[in-house]
């Protein structure tokens, strides 16, 4: 069967182009290429410096140089068999004496011969490199003198001029080395047990030794200045540090091979362990993004993953709390919706059929409807609260606010429907006098609303709910309290969390489980804080507090009754 040329650059394509994908989608491979990477940059900029200090891009003399160093030893030894090496004797026998221009300049070149290192028998060929112009031993200046100390030759005028005394000479090491020298007039010296003398200026070598005649006497001194100590051993280095370099480039393509097969195996046993967590992290998501919000992932190692795997199944249980709540608040507001819609078309049905006998059973059906609309009102204002809480979007308009008169709109709002409908009494017995809370009036009137609602459908008939407020300290305290069922001790903790709904048999299950917590967002948003007391068979007493307005009158207010009389008074 023949290929077709496009299908067989399509698999090639496909073959080559593998590598890559699976770099792009695996993060095992992704973590053993940044190992290897690893290896082999190190390998590439450990090559490239070394290439750096044979080329001498880098600056090997800073780089190894000394700062302090004792002294140059070799100076003085090659001072000592130099001034054996200059023949003052045939010297003063061809030109008469030292002192002779001719013998001077002759000198001179003596001088220049040791200076630039190419004295016979010192200097033998390929002995040093030919660019090595620095080296242990090899003077950077001398000078010679006569007996007295006198300069009679010199390699730079710069150190000592012609006629100079030895304590004229500018290098301050060559000047003491000349002088110790000679005191000891061609003795040996204590310190090298020979007839030289050496001394040390701050890295400076001097160095000094007598020129003999054939009968023992001293012709004169040769004395040498070398070259500053940090600069001859870091050129020392620097040739070491070469050498090191040329090797290690010339051998490191030998030890790169067994970096890599060490690199490898472990890198891959890391990424894979690394990857297999990583995976059941994206399992667990995707799980999630299932639907199925009860995998959770064991923790075993507390580092970033641990964590990260930690804060996964902390939002699975948060994601699961959260379905659960609104599948209650789904079916709790379903119910509250349903009961009134029933209600209201129920009694329009009989209203519409004529079916009330008297006036009074159709004002008692309006009143019902009236009502279950009024529930209804509530219920789509808590959903609009809610909202708007959850996004941090409710706007305040805090003034100060007359608790008496919220109260009593709240109270005279509902106190007829709430004899006719539930035979339940509501009083508000807030003094005018109250001075004004610092709050919002319209958020005040439906924290109150909300509590009185809740009161209402928790207080069986003849039953009484009465609003009372005081003045504790800096706060305006308000309470609704009733004759109700109560709430039992171990749901009072969770009595204001969001959809929750406390369920006895006595009490009603009617309510979507959200005005209690809008309560509490809205008392804490305008600055209070609220809590509840309640005893089974005896009441529920809903107590909040909201900051005084400045400036208010106190009046002549009682104080509220004692606590543990509240259950009792409603």
């Amino acid at each position: 069967m023949m290929v077709s040329p496009a299908r067989a650059m399509a698999g090639l394509n496909h073959i080559v182009t593998k590598p890559f994908r699976l770099y792009r989608q695996r993060t095992i491979f992704q973590l053993v290429a940044s190992h290897l990477a690893v290896v082999l940059i190190t390998f590439v900029l450990l090559n490239v410096l070394a290439v750096a200090v044979i080329a001498g891009w880098l600056p090997g003399r800073d780089l190894v140089g000394l700062e302090e160093a004792s002294q140059d030893f070799y100076l003085g030894e090659r001072t000592r068999g130099h001034a054996s090496w200059i023949d003052t004797e045939q010297i003063i026998a061809e030109y008469g004496s030292l002192d002779a221009p001719a013998a001077q300049a002759e000198l001179d070149r003596l001088l220049t011969i040791i200076v630039a290192n190419e004295v016979p028998g010192y200097n033998p060929p390929g002995a040093v490199d030919a660019d090595r112009s620095i080296a242990l031993g090899i003077p950077d200046a001398a000078v010679i003198t006569d007996p007295t100390g006198v300069v009679i030759a010199t390699s730079d005028p710069a150190l000592g001029q012609i006629g100079d005394a030895a304590w004229e000479i500018t290098g301050p090491a060559v000047s003491d080395a000349i002088t110790a020298s000679m005191r000891l007039e061609g003795g040996p010296d204590d310190w090298s047990g020979v007839a030289y003398s050496m001394r040390i200026s701050g890295d400076v070598t001097g160095a000094a030794a007598p020129i003999f005649n054939s009968d023992g006497g001293v012709a004169g001194y040769l004395a040498f200045q070398g070259y500053p100590l940090p600069a001859i051993y870091s050129e020392m280095r620097t040739e070491i540090l070469k050498e090191t370099a040329l090797a290690v480039v010339t051998t490191s393509w030998i030890y790169i091979i067994p970096a890599v097969l060490v690199a490898l195996p472990f890198a891959w046993l890391q990424s894979r362990g690394t990857s297999r967590r990583l995976e059941k992290l994206a399992h667990l998501a995707d799980a999630f993004a299932d639907g199925d919000l009860h995998t959770r992932i064991r923790v075993a190692t507390r580092d970033e993953i641990g964590r990260l795997a930690e804060r996964f199944n902390e939002m699975g249980s948060r994601i699961e709390t959260g379905d659960r709540e609104r599948r209650a608040f789904l079916s709790n507001v379903s119910h509250e919706l349903r009961t009134p819609v029933a209600i209201i078309q129920g009694t329009v049905e009989r209203l519409q059929d004529r079916k009330c006998e008297t006036p009074e059973e159709a004002t008692q059906a309006i009143d019902l409807v009236n009502l279950e609309t009024r529930n209804l009102t509530r219920l789509i204002d808590d959903l609009s609260t809610l909202g708007r809480l959850e996004e941090a979007k409710l706007r305040l308009d805090l003034q100060p606010v007359s608790v008496f008169g919220v109260a009593d709109e709240a109270v005279s709002g509902l106190k007829t429907l709430a004899w006719t409908q539930r035979k339940v009494s509501l009083e508000n017995i807030v003094s005018p006098d109250l001075p004004h809370a610092f709050g919002d009036a319209s958020r005040l009137r439906q924290i109150i609303h909300n509590l009185l609602f809740n009161a209402l459908r928790h207080t069986p008939e003849g039953g009484l709910i009465v609003v009372q407020a005081g003045l504790v300290g800096d706060e305006i305290e308000v309470c609704v309290s009733d004759t109700g069922v109560g709430i039992p001790p171990e749901t009072l903790e969770r009595i204001f969390d969001r959809y929750y709904q406390a369920e006895l048999a006595t009490r009603s299950h009617d309510g979507s489980g959200l005005g209690l917590h809008i309560v509490q967002q809205l008392v804490r948003a305008q600055g209070g804080k609220i809590t509840v007391e309640s005893e089974v068979g005896q009441g529920t007493t809903f107590q909040f507090t909201l900051p005084k307005a400045s400036g208010n009158r106190t009046g002549p207010i009682g104080p509220l009754p004692p606590k543990g009389l509240r259950g009792q008074v409603v």
